[in-house]
């Protein structure tokens, strides 16, 4: 069976939206994920989907966590994921260090 980039798209975004994230934050970690396997590295493809059910489960993930800096010290920030999706979570720590920067 072959499924289209954008049909793997939509069936990731979906699963990710049933463990509580929001549309967008979903739409984020599918796109990472599918990138990943569209690049050839599987192992951090969709096939992590399982994992974060799995982490879901055991409340080691929270779906609708978002970056908080805790930290302001010059030139380093520090900021803290509360557990959330990696992926979510790195995009908006990367767009407050660029806004830092500016």
């Amino acid at each position: 069976m072959h499924i289209s980039e954008q049909g793997l798209l939509r069936v990731a975004a979906r699963i990710i939206e049933a463990t509580g994230a929001t549309p967008a934050d979903a739409a984020i970690v599918a796109d990472h994920l599918v990138d990943a396997n569209m690049s050839g590295h599987d192992s951090h493809g969709v096939g992590m989907l399982p994992i974060y059910v799995r982490n879901l489960q055991a409340g080691n993930l929270h779906p609708t966590a978002h970056a908080q800096v805790v930290r302001k010290d010059g030139a380093v920030s520090v900021v803290d994921g509360g557990m959330g999706y990696g992926q979510v979570v790195a995009t908006e720590a990367m767009d407050l260090a660029i806004g830092r920067v500016r």
